[in-house]
């Protein structure tokens, strides 16, 4: 009976051994199962030099790293199915213009007379514009979005003392905007100037949303009907370059 039960002990040793190696495997998969990342939100690294690639293809970088946004980034084929909507073809006129003692006056009613020197900064960068949007650092470029021939004026809106810029933009002609949004990267001009190209950052993409997230979206719209239409979206992923920039 002792060598019986002796027995039946050696052999379930290595039964007992494979059985805790299965539930090993099992909960580390799981483990991986539970905390898999997809490649896809994920920048992949690179080790060349910084200096190979100019300095409007650098999304980010510090003494350690550097994010590449341009060209070279991986894009996905354009698809139909459209996600962006934070935008608006509603026409309204633009705000009158103020003088600086206007806006100074207006500073002091909403109670920020210690920021004055940002917003004098605002104003004489661009008078035209900062002083229409107030509260707003405005950053004016000019092309044709509608396909007319004339260039129409695209703002993009910082507020003062903010970051991860712009925060706005709106697309005047006329003397009234015509097109606005909140959610944005950037408004890029497309060669028929039939619409534009819109960047922003889905909430998805995060963290380090805007100045060091994975990517962005572009958005294509076309002007239709007397209205700017989202058309085509693709996604844009960046990747590191393993070198501080400049090296």
């Amino acid at each position: 009976m002792k060598y019986i039960r002796l027995a039946l002990i050696v052999i379930s040793i290595p039964i007992i051994f494979v059985l805790l190696s299965f539930v090993h495997i099992a909960k580390n998969e799981t483990k991986l199962d539970a905390n898999k990342i997809d490649d896809y939100y994920v920048r992949s690294t690179v080790d060349v030099p910084t200096t190979y690639f100019s300095e409007d293809e650098i999304r980010w970088g510090d003494s350690h790293s550097t994010v590449y946004s341009g060209e070279m980034a991986y894009q996905s084929l354009p698809t139909t199915t459209i996600t962006f909507n934070a935008y608006s073809n509603e026409i309204k006129s633009i705000p009158e213009k103020m003088s600086w003692p206007e806006v100074v006056k207006k500073i002091n009613e909403v109670g920020d007379p210690g920021g004055i020197e940002g917003y004098k900064d605002a104003y004489n960068r661009d008078t035209e514009w900062s002083s229409r949007y107030f509260g707003n650092d405005v950053v004016a470029e000019y092309f044709d979005v509608d396909g007319d021939g004339k260039k129409e004026v695209i703002l993009f809106l910082c507020g003062l003392f903010g970051n991860h810029c712009p925060h706005e933009a709106k697309i005047i002609k006329n003397n009234k905007e015509i097109f606005s949004t909140n959610n944005l990267m950037n408004i890029i001009e497309t060669k028929t100037h039939n619409g534009f190209l819109l960047d922003w950052v889905p909430d998805t993409y995060e963290p380090g949303k805007a100045n060091c997230c994975i990517g962005n979206t572009r958005t294509r719209f076309v002007y239709k009907n007397g209205k700017f239409v989202p058309v085509l979206e693709q996604d844009i992923r960046y990747f590191n370059i393993n070198r501080p920039y400049g090296e």
